[in-house]
């Protein structure tokens, strides 16, 4: 209801305005002369698409290769949830951690955690396990919000590959652990990103890189497929460049 009261008031607002300028007088221009809400319109629309284009030349470069082309643009310009994510994965097609460099600094960190990871499974045997691997990563997110004790032993747990140590871990992170330990996404319940992780080191160690399927994580699909699996992020990024 609160939502249908402000959408009638917006219009109502939108019909007020609309009837008055339509029962005001108007004075003609002189001959000759553009009158000032001719003119007004094109200049703004002119500016918006000088803009536009500005911002398309420069992701374009972006992709290309050269981090450092957004700079120029305004800091809003992009949603930062989306440029983190175009950033981590052409930094791991591109073998460049310079696209890291210009995040903030949590998201920062996450990139080049990332692109290590992507670096190291890039490598790995197919056949091999993941979760000496994957240990290290998931032992970095862990300590964002849990104690380095803990996370230390999530680990330890997991790079052994052994799910009875992680049986004395807080629920949550026990849950998780055991999951990955034993590539059963089942163990998982409603634990956060358990399934997900749980169902990865399965695909990994089943059938390598060219078993990952589409939704896997955008830095390990550009581990393998380069800047292709970038492409849809960066078009992301391009619908804000025409707004």
């Amino acid at each position: 209801m609160i939502v249908l009261a402000a959408t009638m008031i917006g219009l109502i607002a939108v019909c007020s305005r609309v009837s008055a300028q339509a029962g005001s007088s108007v004075t003609p221009s002189p001959a000759g002369t553009a009158s000032p809400m001719a003119t007004a319109a094109p200049q703004a629309t002119a500016s918006v698409s000088a803009e536009g284009a500005a911002c398309k030349k420069a992701l374009a470069a972006f992709g290309a290769g050269a981090p450092g082309a957004l700079k120029e643009l305004p800091a809003d310009r992009f949603d930062e949830r989306d440029l983190t994510n175009a950033s981590v994965c052409l930094a791991v097609a591109n073998s460049n951690n310079g696209y890291c460099e210009l995040l903030a600094s949590h998201e920062k960190e996450q990139c080049l955690i990332e692109h290590k990871v992507a670096t190291k499974v890039k490598g790995m045997p197919e056949g091999a396990s993941a979760l000496p691997v994957l240990a290290s990563v998931i032992a970095d997110l862990c300590r964002r919000g849990t104690s380095d004790a803990v996370c230390t032993r999530v680990h330890d747990a997991l790079a052994s590959g052994k799910p009875e140590r992680c049986k004395d871990l807080p629920d949550d992170w026990r849950i998780r652990c055991e999951a990955m330990a034993t590539s059963d996404p089942s163990r998982c319940g409603a634990v956060e990103g358990c399934a997900l992780a749980a169902s990865l080191v399965t695909t990994l160690k089943k059938g390598g890189m060219k078993a990952l399927r589409p939704e896997a994580p955008a830095f390990l699909l550009a581990a393998r497929d380069g800047k292709k699996a970038c492409a849809p992020l960066l078009a992301v990024l391009d619908q804000s460049c025409a707004r």
